[in-house]
């Protein structure tokens, strides 16, 4: 059961999760409250509708999958960030592998890249560090143990289901 908007805290960032795996995505939320966050919304169509959740949601933090249907996790940073360039993104995979996905992230403009799976504490410590990240290059988020280092770059509750 993914919290419903308002039940997590109203002092942290609002988050918006996009991921395909509706699991993963109940998971991530319950996580995101109990790191003190509220969750902005919940989309599980992909990347369009990660976009489109974006504009209704305006929240604080995007945590995306790379791998989604209609526009991956990295096409749809660039055009969420090609809209919005303060938006602050970061990408989730389950690709062993980051390099090249960290490359194209910071290239989009994403804050960066968590390689599932992670902890509480590692998303914890992570969220504690993007308010600042703002203030650094894209692509570099500062000193956090959940991310690998990136190069630098070369309302309402909106409930998306997959159809």
């Amino acid at each position: 059961m993914i919290p419903r908007c308002g039940s997590c805290s109203k002092t942290g960032m609002r988050i918006l999760i996009a991921d395909d795996e509706r699991k993963f995505t109940e998971l991530l939320a319950i996580m995101v409250c109990n790191a003190g966050h509220e969750v902005a919304g919940v989309v599980t169509s992909g990347g369009l509708g990660a976009m489109k959740a974006y504009t209704e949601c305006a929240p604080d933090v995007v945590l995306m999958d790379y791998m989604m249907p209609n526009y991956n996790g990295v096409t749809a940073a660039r055009q969420i960030l090609s809209k919005d360039p303060g938006a602050r993104v970061l990408l989730i995979t389950g690709i062993s592998d980051t390099r090249d996905l960290q490359i194209a992230a910071s290239n989009a403009g994403a804050m960066g890249v968590l390689q599932k799976p992670f902890s509480q504490s590692e998303l914890e410590d992570l969220l504690a560090v993007l308010p600042f990240a703002s203030q650094h290059r894209r692509g570099s988020i500062p000193d956090s143990p959940a991310l690998p280092a990136v190069p630098p770059p070369t309302g309402d509750r909106v409930v998306h289901s997959k159809s």
